[in-house]
């Protein structure tokens, strides 16, 4: 009874596995024809020849599994691996009720394209069944009649033609198990001797990569190289909209055209890595769709086994689209990030890109052009005295740069502005009372003003310079702020207070200390609340940044009056 148990257990087990690895999707994608054939075979005779109450009583649920690999293989573009899920269909359904015959294809697309590979599928399973099935008996129904014995074999073993030797295997007998494996490996090779014949499908041949084995970097396994070679081959969309409908992951209708996850994923991350180039190459189709591939490329994030490149490549493409499309991408990506839809990655990310197209903007941009001066000089052949007018002043002149135009009027509006009104509704729902702010939240805060204080130092040469630093100035005066649990979030106030303190220029902190304009109020302000930081905060980087806080106000002052003084010399004079 003991043995019989185990034997039931044991045949469970090998029935379990043999369903796993079947219903399995990496299986369904992954493995060779010949393996997917015979596999699905086993399962069709494990089918015919279990009993419905033995099935039944499998703790592994196999028929959930059965389906699960039915609906795998039904999501397959390949036509064999929908012909192999109506068949097995079919055999659970006879199982479970004979007199309703589930057919999931129809008769005219399962004949298309089977001949020799569904005969060889037929006669497997066939095989399958004479050969190699076990009755197990019940532990209560220990039966010793041969009459008996053969009336509980299934049909299939009973077929006409069919007879069943019994022999006398002697315990203690040395069997040479390796003898015994040669000849069935050679009655195997001799049954199989006609797959060898079938030619597969265009669509199931993989073409060796032939251009990889000349890499000598790839040839001894530089991971670096690998991964350029893996990147290089994913494949690229060629407009601006098909990045967004790569990205999004837009599925097809159509079971014959529909790609698998892998070919999806392959498709986003390849539509990542291609943005940036695009951008710069297509402007014009940005007008359409700049806001919608900002969003998508945002929230792209494929499951991909180097996604350190693929971090890098989606941040490189929200500053390529930021600084390219400013006005059209800046407010409603800002928006959309800080909002309560996105996670704090998605902040870090837009943070990220915002300071690269900020420090863009605001760098004049690398002509190249050279002065043709001195190209010139050997060129100009001079008759007679040639006499100088204002020779210092020419001197000076030539040494000095060239004032090159920048796009730092941009920033105020696009970036500074929308990352302001985000900033306070974020601080509102953080300060409300059933809210509870942890220490994410004050990193998130803490970049959030650092990113300010970045736009508002690149904003300084711009006619609104003066405006954006003192909203931001405000803003780091803000009691919530000031007053919060979190020392990150004081230190990065003062921080972000002080480089706007050290940006602003001297002829608008000169006309707002004398105006007394709100300016130089916010400014003041700000300084009283560093000062109090110094004094009293009980974290010791924060009193740091008050003291840099405190000094960038004195250095501030300080240029205001010497403006001031040169602002007054030069209307006394003329």
């Amino acid at each position: 009874c003991g043995d019989a148990k185990r034997a039931v257990a044991l045949s469970h087990e090998n029935i379990k596995a043999v369903l796993e690895s079947w219903s399995s999707a990496d299986f369904v994608r992954g493995a060779s024809v010949e393996l997917q054939r015979h596999l699905t075979a086993s399962v069709r005779a494990l089918l015919a020849v279990i009993s419905i109450n033995e099935w039944n009583s499998i703790r592994c649920k196999p028929t959930q599994m059965i389906l699960q690999g039915v609906s795998a293989r039904l999501d397959s573009p390949l036509a064999r691996a929908r012909r192999h899920a109506s068949k097995i269909a079919l055999e659970l359904s006879l199982k479970v009720d004979a007199s309703k015959p589930l057919r999931l294809i129809d008769e005219a697309e399962a004949d298309q394209g089977s001949s020799d590979d569904e005969a060889d599928w037929e006669r497997d399973a066939q095989k399958i069944a004479l050969n190699d099935v076990f009755v197990i008996e019940e532990p209560s129904e220990v039966v010793d009649d041969e009459e008996t014995h053969a009336e509980r074999l299934p049909e299939q073993v009973l077929a006409p033609g069919f007879e069943m030797k019994i022999e006398d295997v002697d315990p203690n007998e040395v069997v040479d198990v390796w003898g015994v494996r040669n000849r069935r490996n050679v009655d195997s090779d001799t049954d199989d001797s006609d797959d060898e014949s079938i030619d597969e499908s265009d669509d199931e041949l993989v073409p060796y990569d032939m251009d990889s084995d000349d890499d000598e970097t790839l040839r001894s396994n530089d991971p670096r190289s690998i991964t350029e070679a893996r990147i290089a081959s994913l494949p690229k969309p060629q407009t601006l909209r098909q990045c967004i409908g790569a990205l999004r992951q837009n599925r097809s209708g159509d079971a014959s055209t529909r790609k698998t996850d892998i070919d999806l994923a392959d498709a986003a991350e390849g539509a990542v890595h291609s943005v940036a180039e695009l951008v710069s190459n297509q402007p014009h189709e940005l007008a359409a769709v700049a806001s919608d591939l900002a969003v998508a490329v945002l929230h792209a994030q494929p499951p991909t086994p180097d996604s350190d490149p693929l971090d890098r490549a989606r941040r490189q493409a929200l500053a390529e689209l930021l600084s390219t499309t400013p006005g059209l991408v800046g407010p409603p990506l800002i928006a959309h990030a800080l909002s309560e839809k996105c996670d704090a990655s998605h902040v870090m990310d837009t943070l990220s890109a915002l300071e690269v197209a900020v420090l863009r903007l605001s760098s004049p941009p690398n002509t190249g052009t050279k002065s043709l001066d001195g190209a010139n000089e050997k060129a100009v052949h001079t008759i007679g005295t040639e006499r100088r007018f204002a020779p210092k002043s020419m001197e000076r002149r030539s040494n000095a740069t060239n004032a090159a135009a920048t796009k730092a009027h941009l920033i105020g509006e696009n970036f500074a502005a929308p990352l302001l009104r985000a900033a306070h509704l974020r601080l509102e729902r953080q300060s409300a009372p059933g809210y509870t702010p942890d220490g994410l939240d004050a990193t998130v805060m803490g970049q959030i003003l650092y990113t300010l204080g970045q736009c508002a130092r690149g904003a300084k040469n711009a006619v609104d310079g003066p405006l954006v630093g003192e909203a931001v100035l405000d803003f780091a005066c803000a009691p919530a702020l000031a007053n919060s649990r979190e020392p990150h979030l004081r230190r990065s106030a003062l921080v972000a207070g002080a480089l706007v303190a050290t940006s602003l220029a001297d002829v608008p902190l000169a006309v707002a200390y004398a105006e007394n304009a709100p300016l130089a109020r916010v400014l003041e302000r700000f300084s009283a609340r560093a000062a109090q930081a110094h004094r009293s905060d009980v974290d010791a980087d924060a009193r740091r940044a008050a003291m840099y806080a405190i000094a960038a106000c004195a250095d501030c002052t300080s240029r205001a009056r010497d403006a001031m003084e040169r602002l007054a010399f030069s209307t006394h004079t003329a």
